[in-house]
């Protein structure tokens, strides 16, 4: 079995801490496989496939918590200056990091 961690992965495993590894690693398959994404409609459904994710690991509070995280992971990720996301009011639950662009 190989053990070698994607960079999507590993951005993952940092952006989203405290998160179920294997659910981390089905969102970077996710964001892999949608490297083509530049089409505002496809990355606003990627947030909320990842938000539905998040929330039902009861990663965030609420649904809209979720969305912001999923939809900063997509701009730390490059997908968000595609869609027109906005990162400056993204963040993440007090388990996880600033979302925060520096």
């Amino acid at each position: 079995m190989d053990d070698t961690v994607s960079p999507l992965e590993a951005l993952c495993t940092e952006i989203l801490t405290g998160l179920d590894p294997d659910l981390i690693t089905y969102i970077a398959g996710i964001l892999g496989d949608e490297s083509e994404v530049v089409d505002t409609e496809a990355v606003e459904d990627m947030a909320e496939t990842i938000s539905g994710f998040l929330e039902s690991a009861e990663y965030c509070d609420s649904s809209e918590e979720s969305l912001e995280v999923a939809k900063g992971l997509l701009v730390k990720v490059g997908y968000g200056c595609d869609a027109g996301l906005d990162d400056t009011n993204s963040g993440s639950p007090d388990s996880g990091p600033d979302l925060e662009v520096a």
